[in-house]
């Protein structure tokens, strides 16, 4: 009797651990599809504090300007900053596509991590003219 109960005991302890390490390895992933409202809040304040015309350099200052909890730079070359929000199950993040024609900022568009022609319910409209691609 006592043997049986060690047996199932094990073997709920060993499922228990299983759950925990699988939640543990997608804690961070969870974590952020919980904090997406707050991190697209923060990406609509940063963009709609920025203006076409505005230079480079002073735009990357607001890119990494401390205090932002939930924002990340996806990637940078001269004429391309993409501004993230945490990675989410679906690939839902919001990300913000600032273009830069010679050295100014020409377009802001707000799309979602899967493609740059869908468009978020609920984002801004576009602001400025995107480059072609």
């Amino acid at each position: 009797m006592k043997a049986g109960l060690l047996r199932r005991l094990g073997v709920g302890a060993v499922i228990v651990l299983e759950v925990a390490v699988i939640l543990a390895i997608l804690w961070p992933t969870i974590r952020a599809s919980l904090d997406q409202p707050a991190a697209r809040r923060e990406l609509l304040a940063f963009t709609s504090g920025l203006t076409v015309g505005m230079p480079r350099a002073e735009v990357m200052s607001r890119v990494e300007q401390a205090g932002r909890a939930h924002l990340t730079i996806a990637a940078v070359d001269a004429n391309l900053v993409i501004v993230q929000t945490p990675h989410t199950f679906g690939a839902g993040n919001w990300l913000a596509w600032l273009d830069f024609t010679g050295g100014r900022l020409s377009s802001i568009r707000i799309r979602i991590a899967d493609s740059v022609r869908i468009k978020p319910t609920g984002s801004p409209p576009d602001v400025g003219v995107a480059p072609p691609r």
